[in-house]
């Protein structure tokens, strides 16, 4: 008897209508998305996802991404930022997500499907019990075309 397929499943936090949209359009039987507001992200069970993707807009979101990645078996955070803050560049918001443990900091706009690729190649590199290289190459031939 065949095991079911567990979807490798990404919380997106706080996801814009872009992305959001997206994310729905994406359809890949071993991927799931789940859009969540921030409050939802700090109260959902860090088990029930494998990556969590949070927006960093602002210095608050700088300190919930430090709390989410404090949390014990917490898995791996990838931040996304669109631009810098009054003075400071993307490059450098980016840097400090890394530094408040941030597994990834990547730039806006990003798609759907470039997104759960990061997020797979991440959990893969923090958590090799969970690598899936399958996924990952059939990702990637998706994203070639």
């Amino acid at each position: 008897m065949t095991q079911p397929l567990q979807r490798f499943r990404i919380l997106l936090v706080d996801p814009d209508d872009l992305l959001a949209a997206d994310a729905g359009a994406l359809s890949h039987p071993e991927i799931e998305f789940l859009p969540t507001t921030l409050a939802g992200a700090a109260a959902h069970p860090a088990e029930e996802c494998d990556a969590i993707v949070l927006p960093i807009d602002s210095p608050a979101m700088l300190e919930l991404l430090a709390a989410l990645c404090a949390r014990e078996g917490a898995p791996p955070v990838i931040a996304i930022a669109g631009r810098g803050w009054p003075g400071r560049p993307l490059e450098f918001i980016l840097t400090l997500a890394e530094l408040r443990g941030a597994a990834m900091g990547l730039p806006r706009p990003i798609d759907a499907l470039e997104l759960a690729l990061a997020a797979v190649e991440v959990v893969g590199r923090t958590r090799p019990h969970n690598a899936r290289p399958r996924l990952i190459s059939e990702l990637e031939r998706r994203l070639a075309y």
